[in-house]
């Protein structure tokens, strides 16, 4: 190797200027630049990671809300069994065809006072029934089967004595043969208590 070749000169000056443009570009540019690149590198690494966190809120938030409407559905078919009002119309339909079904007689029919509980409220009916023991039960049954809750209490049962049973005008073959009295409760849910939907 020559050290007076002029070609290794030009390839010394050559890689000398590289490293005095690299320097001066590093000091002047670079440097100045660096802890605002660093800044950016951690923001932009603070974007990312609050990103990825609102994907797994939105995967979460999904799943709550598909789990929210099935259990709405759900709430939906059982608010059936307790409504949201009232429903003396549809109670009044539903006692009397209990009451032709079974070929029975409600003999009078009185409100009582309304009582309250935790979420709902209680409607009170004092029923006088007079038909067949057979009559009674299968009135109770269909009073059972209700597409609402109700429920009977207080069943005061008077079988009639030989003299006072009657037979029935209609079909002059069943007996009336004892008279009955109970309370017949109704429930629905108080106004302040109704599920409300979720607002979107």
């Amino acid at each position: 190797m020559d050290i007076k070749d002029p070609r290794l000169h030009k390839i010394a000056i050559g890689v000398l200027v590289v490293v005095v443009l690299v320097i001066f570009w590093h000091s002047r540019f670079y440097s100045k630049y660096e802890s605002e690149l660093d800044q950016k590198q951690a923001r932009y690494e603070k974007i990312l990671t609050e990103l990825k966190q609102v994907e797994l809120k939105a995967k979460s938030l999904k799943g709550l809300q598909d789990e929210y409407e099935q259990l709405l559905e759900r709430y939906d078919k059982v608010q059936m069994l307790l409504p949201n009002e009232k429903q003396v119309a549809k109670f009044l339909m539903q006692l009397h065809t209990a009451s032709a079904r079974t070929q029975s007689k409600v003999v009078e029919l009185s409100p009582k006072s309304e009582r309250s509980k935790d979420f709902y409220k209680i409607s009170d009916y004092e029923i006088k029934f007079s038909g067949t023991f057979h009559e009674f039960g299968e009135f109770l049954a269909s009073v059972a089967n209700f597409p609402f809750i109700t429920n009977v209490s207080q069943i005061s049962i008077r079988g009639l004595d030989a003299q006072s049973i009657r037979a029935d005008q209609e079909t002059n073959f069943d007996r009336i043969s004892l008279e009955a009295t109970f309370t017949l409760s109704t429930y629905y849910v108080k106004k302040d208590q109704k599920l409300a939907g979720i607002q979107q």
